[in-house]
């Protein structure tokens, strides 16, 4: 498994954090781990053709070793940020909560003297998706030293435009980047 499906996976798990108490998750992201395992594991086999050299099975001890490494390393980082959402939820409303102008050119009909518009946003506003993705890159960001800020704020673009609206990831990189 790639860092990038690595990543995708961490922020599955957080977003069945959404959905299921504390009991229950553990449940689910041990669910869905299990299949992501069988996943990894039919397409390794696929590419093997035939009888097991020993070479083979130096192959697939090299592969079942990285995926123990891989699977441990989603268990390890989902804990963390989930251990660490209030903090990055503070953090996030804090960045959210900001003044947002509407020029005079703008189509939205404004009332006469009216200076703008504040709309002030916190984490508990936001959809699911959105939520989930900007938790791992701050995280990332601000608490993981074996990720550049900048590799964090791509990925997290990355799975936006993947798993979310068409605004989303112009949203989630200007949320980022408050926190470079």
């Amino acid at each position: 498994m790639n860092r990038k499906h690595i990543r995708e996976n961490i922020f599955k798990c957080l977003f069945m954090r959404e959905f299921y108490n504390k009991e229950d998750l553990k449940h689910q992201i041990d669910n869905f781990l299990s299949l992501v395992r069988d996943h990894e594991e039919v397409l390794f086999w696929q590419t093997m053709d035939g009888e097991l050299s020993e070479e083979d099975d130096t192959r697939v001890n090299l592969f079942r070793t990285q995926l123990d490494k891989d699977m441990s390393l989603i268990t390890t980082k989902t804990a963390a940020i989930i251990e660490n959402i209030g903090e990055l939820d503070e953090k996030l409303d804090t960045s959210l909560d900001t003044e947002k102008k509407i020029k005079a050119d703008d189509k939205i009909e404004r009332q006469k003297g009216q200076k703008g518009v504040s709309t002030h946003w916190k984490t508990n506003r936001l959809n699911k998706v959105d939520l989930s993705i900007l938790r791992l890159a701050l995280y990332e960001i601000l608490m993981d030293e074996d990720i550049p800020a900048g590799v964090a704020i791509n990925e997290a673009v990355e799975l936006a435009k993947i798993y979310s609206g068409d605004r989303a990831p112009a949203f989630i990189n200007g949320v980022l980047a408050k926190f470079v």
